[in-house]
């Protein structure tokens, strides 16, 4: 099941996300880059900090851009593509795990 955290839509999304990145430690996300292209990542890559951090430890919400997160890339990458977009690379912090 795809998870959408989005500031425009709620409020509390940046404080759901970082709860959902806990309780789904092997989860993976969507970042958009644009409307049509998303970059994979996975919830524990060092660029969104630690899971336990709230809104007040950042200079904007993590959840200004909207983060789709489920626990299967394969399923991530069929939302995309349903969506007219592609996941154009899979994050550094991706490749890391895989090694």
């Amino acid at each position: 099941m795809i998870e959408i955290f989005d500031d425009r839509r709620d409020k509390y999304a940046n404080d759901r996300f970082q709860a959902w990145r806990r309780n789904n430690p092997d989860g993976f996300l969507l970042n958009p880059k644009s409307p049509t292209k998303y970059q994979l990542h996975s919830v524990d890559c060092r660029h969104l900090g630690d899971s336990a951090n709230t809104r007040d430890d950042y200079d904007e919400s993590l959840t200004a851009k909207p983060k789709d997160c489920s626990l299967g890339v394969e399923e991530l990458e069929r939302w995309a593509e349903e969506r007219g977009a592609a996941v154009i690379g899979y994050s550094h912090c991706i490749e890391y795990e895989a090694e």
